[in-house]
């Protein structure tokens, strides 16, 4: 992955956690409402509907490989937070 690609990256995941998608530090589903759930998953290419419960939504999610990759994607991102605040 490129170093712009990284970039671009972190600034939509930072744009993510200021419009309140997701929690910067902990990917906290629970928490979330069912249209923020629903908005995450699409945003990660899994389509949820908003029929489901919101316990079902969860483990859903969870059991997608999109959700695993982009949890390490995240985890990844918030390494390197501190390096690249100054670009914000």
């Amino acid at each position: 992955m490129s170093v712009e690609m990284v970039k671009r990256r972190y600034l939509m995941r930072k744009l993510a956690v200021h419009r309140g998608i997701i929690d910067g530090s902990v990917k906290d589903l629970d928490s979330m409402t069912k249209s923020q759930i629903v908005e995450y998953a699409s945003s990660i290419g899994v389509t949820l509907s908003m029929s489901l419960s919101k316990s079902v939504m969860i483990s859903t999610l969870k059991a997608t490989q999109e959700f695993v990759n982009d949890e390490q994607k995240r985890k990844l991102l918030d390494k390197m937070d501190g390096a690249w605040s100054p670009l914000i």
